[in-house]
């Protein structure tokens, strides 16, 4: 039985991750195996891990527990292993990254479009003309009723 050390796993993983990527703009983007959701898999040992996670750890050491790792605001490509373009967060810090990511990507989407600017234009003004038409509302009950 021939055993390797640390380092010798570390550089053939380092190696297979070189392999088996390229490089697009300032991105690494894993060419290998993926999930359903377009992150990269790749095989240590027995068990397959996300090839950004084992990128990170190659770069920083181990994920601390109840730690995941997230792309940075200016890398949302899930295959890109760029461990610049990662971070170590909490499963919130990503939800939050990702909430951010989505209204950036909206706002810069309708700015470049007059038409869909002016049809929200067009429909901020009918509500505030339903709103001076229609007087202040009573709030209405919500919730299960028991008759």
């Amino acid at each position: 039985m021939m055993y390797r050390t640390r380092a010798e796993v570390d550089q053939a993983h380092t190696e297979e991750l070189a392999y088996y990527s390229m490089e697009i703009d300032e991105h690494q983007i894993w060419c290998g195996h993926s999930n359903g959701e377009g992150y990269g898999l790749i095989q240590v040992g027995a068990l397959y891990v996300g090839a950004h996670r084992l990128a990170w750890e190659l770069a920083n050491g181990p994920i601390p527990p109840g730690m995941i790792i997230c792309h940075k605001n200016s890398c949302h490509h899930p295959a890109c292993i760029n461990p610049d373009h990662l971070y170590c967060g909490t499963p919130q810090d990503n939800r939050l990254d990702m909430v951010a990511y989505e209204s950036q990507r909206f706002a810069e989407l309708v700015a470049g479009h007059p038409e869909w600017e002016a049809d929200r234009v067009a429909l901020d003004q009918q509500q505030k003309a339903d709103k001076r038409r229609d007087g202040p509302q009573e709030a209405q009950p919500t919730g299960p009723y028991l008759w």
